[in-house]
């Protein structure tokens, strides 16, 4: 168990109590109001912010550090820099961005340095309202344990994200619950769809006694069983079967698969969505080779079937589920012939 606590660095409120009681200064603060940007660009500000945190994370045995921004920079940077350009007579169009977001790689730099002393994680957990900082440099030092609030709501709304997501970034985590609202309560609905659908190298389960008396403990033990049982392949090859489908449309499958090439293990996921007529769908595997038989085991019957590559490749295998909104999830094996 590690302890994880989350922060939130370019987001400055109450600035006259900073300054009061926490040594800030009021000009490290750029924009007008109650709710500001820090200027990480500011080396002072900087170092005086790192220090903040790291001091922080030291005296309460800190192990991982998250990242959050409810801010909104957009309109701070550009206030600076029209304060600046008629203070210096120069256009300077740009560089309060470029400096603070200099400034806030240098602070997660600092903020791993000082985790990696002390022998705590030396990786970041990138939140940043929720998906708004994946860019390749942030992601060199960081991963989302949730690529997105949006993944507080639906299945479908999950499995939208996933089968594009994925090709991007492969390790991060999403929510495992059903509901319409991002903070809505969700009840006990942790379907095994709901979990399938789920189903990240990061699996964040979202169910708490205190709000469900009647949670299903067995149900959860049982997906975060199954969950463990693949989560080695899903960092692998991804392969979507399926189109990209909006949240909204849930009226067809959803279907993916993960392949480990070197060893030939996979995973097959099928998901009949809420409104889909059709039962049966053909599972198309492109990484199936030719003259290899690859064993496939149904999950939940247990179900084995013994299919040559060629033939899983073009004609693929047939999944049937009789009712709406249910899954179906195949152990691959690949034979040696």
């Amino acid at each position: 168990m590690k302890v994880l606590v989350w922060f939130e660095p370019e987001r400055v409120t109450n600035v006259p109590a900073l300054c009061r009681n926490y040594g800030y200064k009021e000009e490290w603060s750029i924009g007008e109001g109650n709710v500001r940007t820090n200027d990480l660009g500011n080396p002072e500000c900087l170092e005086w912010t790192l220090n903040r945190i790291t001091k922080m994370m030291g005296e309460n045995g800190v192990d991982m550090y998250r990242e959050d921004n409810n801010s909104d920079p957009g309109f701070a940077w550009p206030h600076k820099d029209g304060t600046e350009s008629e203070k210096f007579g120069v256009p300077r169009s740009g560089m309060a961005e470029n400096n603070c977001i200099c400034g806030h790689y240098a602070l997660w730099d600092g903020i791993i340095e000082f985790c990696r002393k002390n022998g705590k994680c030396t990786f970041i957990d990138s939140c940043a309202s929720g998906g708004g900082r994946n860019d390749i440099e942030s992601m060199r030092r960081a991963f989302p344990l949730m690529r997105s609030d949006y993944d507080r709501t639906t299945s479908s709304m999950r499995l939208s994200q996933t089968v594009t997501f994925c090709r991007w970034i492969p390790f991060h985590g999403s929510c495992t619950k059903e509901a319409m609202g991002q903070l809505d309560y969700s009840g006990n609905t942790f379907s095994p769809y709901v979990a399938r659908a789920s189903y990240l190298p990061i699996y964040n389960y979202s169910g708490e006694f205190s709000h469900d008396g009647n949670m299903d403990f067995e149900m959860m033990r049982r997906n975060i069983s199954e969950w463990k049982s693949v989560r080695h392949l899903l960092t692998k090859d991804i392969y979507v079967l399926t189109p990209w489908r909006h949240n909204s449309d849930t009226y067809n499958w959803t279907a993916l698969a993960y392949e480990d090439s070197e060893t030939g293990e996979g995973v097959l996921l099928a998901f009949r969505m809420e409104e889909a007529e059709d039962d049966t769908f053909k599972a198309v595997l492109p990484f199936a080779l030719s003259g290899r038989t690859y064993r496939l085991r149904n999950a939940d019957s247990g179900e084995i079937t013994e299919i040559d590559g060629r033939t899983l490749a073009s004609e693929g295998l047939s999944v049937t589920l009789p009712e709406k909104k249910t899954s179906a999830m195949y152990y691959i094996t690949r034979l040696l012939n």
